[in-house]
């Protein structure tokens, strides 16, 4: 399989829009918090991985609708127990 990288233009997207703001008075810890929300808010570390190897339509289909599957089998269990 081939892998996709991510251009010079990605990191640079992907740095400015991750700078958290800091206050004089705030620590580290809550910088570092602040940071790992923000970035699993906005997913970056999915499409990394997401764009780590080269998929075929057809196989993003497929993964597609076994997703699909799977959250309506659990959607069908959870409506069950209520009752």
């Amino acid at each position: 399989m081939a892998k996709v990288y991510l251009t010079a233009h990605d990191f640079e997207e992907i740095r400015k829009s991750e700078k958290p703001e800091a206050s004089a008075n705030m620590f580290l810890d809550a910088m570092l918090r602040r940071f790992k929300k923000q970035v699993t808010n906005e997913d970056i570390i999915g499409e990394c991985r997401r764009r780590e190897f080269f998929l075929k339509k057809s196989l993003k289909r497929k993964e597609k609708s076994k997703r699909a599957k799977i959250r309506e089998i659990q959607r069908k269990k959870k409506s069950s127990k209520r009752y």
